[in-house]
């Protein structure tokens, strides 16, 4: 849709100065006069005549024959343009287009009709609805045997919707929603505009006239060949058509996120509520369609009026109990908004020791109290008793880890007993000798 609204404006060039007078202007009830009188001479029928029949002769004298081909209603395809907006295909007749036609052929060691179709198309347009919504419209135009053989054979009308919709696709560079493409109530949509079926003349062109400048249209150098195209059984994937969507992220603003504290980015990165947008542009209302959601996948599904199937894994765990779904009949568009279940992190950040760390400190604490025990054991005892010699060599032990890893605590004991330890090992070896 976007890219018809591009196309649409980029012919026209007006400032905003220009516009501005324009708003100005249709406030006037004499401009308002004066734009209905000019819209009723441009649609007037004999001014348009007369516009086509200069028209024709200025190609003509291109040495282009050029014929206005006026739709007569027949009946209406009603699908999607990309998933994204309505588009609907008036299959329409007229008799000046070639007759369809039939040649028997064997294939595969069967015998069958090979039938060549032919038809016009019609640029897509931009159009309202009653429900002021922006639709695309399209004419295909074939002959009038091609719709009253579609209307007495199902097997050949589907080969003209076929043909409807291929023409559509190559034409327009889109891609419609084969799956749920349906026969419209309606025979015809929008408004009637006459296509233009140019090709060049047979007869020779005035070298005068052709080299006048000014033409609107490149002169044809060489004829251009009717595209023959072989349409056979189109085989779609699955039932469902998979829909597009969008998910955003939306988090508001948190004051306590500019401290300066270490914890006061954790949850930064991390969106409060997940908003996924799905264009459904056949349904009518969120009573067609079955919405599922869970933690971390959401699954739609639509039976009628049009099939979808959608599986989406969400990127963080949602609250699911908590959600809201809301579908705008105007855009067709169902919006989903899902609560973030956020971690809860512990927020401590500026104790001094772990529990690990508390278990260990607590042994080696055990365990400075034990040889301080024993050290103040060794120092009391008198001149004529000796301590064990496992004592002895426990606590020189000690010692020497002091001074290579000294404890504050026990470096303290031994700091104030050395005098007391040099006298019991200095005893202990005096007893050996």
């Amino acid at each position: 849709m976007d890219r018809y609204k591009k196309e649409f404006m980029s012919g026209v060039d007006v400032s905003k100065r220009e516009l501005k007078e324009l708003k100005e202007a249709f406030k006037q009830d004499k401009f308002k006069e004066l734009f209905k009188e000019y819209v009723d001479e441009v649609n007037d029928p004999e001014n348009q005549a007369l516009y086509e029949k200069e028209l024709l002769q200025l190609e003509k004298e291109r040495g282009v024959d050029s014929t206005f081909l006026r739709p007569t209603p027949g009946y209406v395809i009603k699908t999607s343009v990309e998933n994204d907006c309505q588009a609907f295909i008036n299959v329409c007749y007229n008799e000046k287009i070639e007759r369809p036609s039939s040649v028997r052929i064997v294939k595969d060691g069967k015998e069958g009709d090979n039938w060549s179709v032919p038809h016009v198309f019609g640029k897509g347009r931009m159009e309202i609805n009653k429900e002021k919504v922006e639709i695309l419209v399209y004419d295909v135009l074939f002959h009038p045997m091609a719709l009253d053989l579609a209307h007495r054979n199902p097997e050949f009308k589907n080969l003209v919707n076929d043909t409807a919709m291929t023409a559509v696709e190559d034409g327009d560079k889109v891609k419609l929603d084969r799956r749920n493409a349906r026969i419209a109530k309606s025979s015809f949509v929008g408004g009637k505009f006459p296509c233009l079926l140019r090709k060049k003349s047979d007869k020779e062109k005035s070298p005068d006239v052709w080299e006048m400048p000014g033409y609107p249209y490149p002169p044809i150098e060489k004829d251009v060949a009717p595209v023959v195209k072989e349409i056979g059984d189109r085989k779609m994937n699955g039932r469902y058509t998979t829909p597009n969507y969008v998910i955003k992220e939306r988090k508001g603003v948190d004051i306590s996120e500019c401290r300066l504290s270490k914890d006061a980015k954790m949850m930064a990165a991390i969106p409060e509520e997940l908003v996924i947008e799905i264009p459904l542009p056949l349904l009518r209302s969120a009573n067609d369609a079955n919405l599922d959601v869970r933690e971390k996948c959401l699954s739609l599904v639509s039976e009628k009026p049009a099939k979808y199937k959608l599986e989406i894994t969400l990127p963080y765990v949602v609250d699911d109990d908590n959600g809201t779904a809301k579908f705008d009949k105007d855009r067709k568009i169902l919006t989903v908004t899902l609560p973030v279940r956020r971690k809860k992190y512990d927020h401590d950040f500026h104790r001094e020791d772990s529990g690990i760390d508390s278990d260990v400190t607590h042994n080696e604490a055990s365990n400075r109290s034990s040889s301080e025990e024993e050290l103040n054991y060794a120092c009391n005892l008198d001149d004529d008793e000796a301590p064990p010699t496992e004592l002895i060599e426990r606590l020189s032990e000690e010692v020497k880890e002091v001074f290579l890893d000294p404890c504050p605590c026990l470096h303290h004991a031994l700091l104030n007993g050395h005098h007391e330890i040099g006298q019991v090992l200095h005893g202990s070896s005096r007893q050996k000798h």
